[in-house]
């Protein structure tokens, strides 16, 4: 499956200029990394976003968002938010910041 690429470049703006910001192909999406640790994905017009367990369920609350599997089983902590819901910046900004914190916890 392609990805969107102006989804993948709204996500590359708001991240690129962290410290050890990387990013690359894989699965047939474009992954965003902060430390070699995944952030976010772009995958088809969706991105998927590392939450972590602690918010998960919550994430998965909202219409917009469900499970993301891994060879058909469902990925706890990891979810695809629709992109429909990610045309406004705020919007946007606010999943991405969650792949961050849960990212950044990963380092302490």
């Amino acid at each position: 499956m392609a990805y969107c690429e102006i989804l993948t470049s709204r996500v590359r703006d708001e991240l690129i200029d962290y410290e050890f910001y990387s990013e690359k192909r894989m699965f047939g999406s474009k992954v965003f990394l902060l430390s070699g640790k995944m952030v976010c994905a772009v995958t088809g017009d969706d991105m998927i976003v590392r939450v972590g367990p602690v918010v998960y369920e919550e994430c998965l609350a909202k219409d917009y968002v469900r499970t993301f599997n891994m060879k058909g089983r469902p990925t706890k902590g990891w979810v695809i938010v629709d992109g429909d819901q990610l045309l406004n910046r705020d919007d946007l900004l606010e999943w991405i910041n969650k792949g961050i914190s849960f990212c950044l916890s990963l380092s302490s």
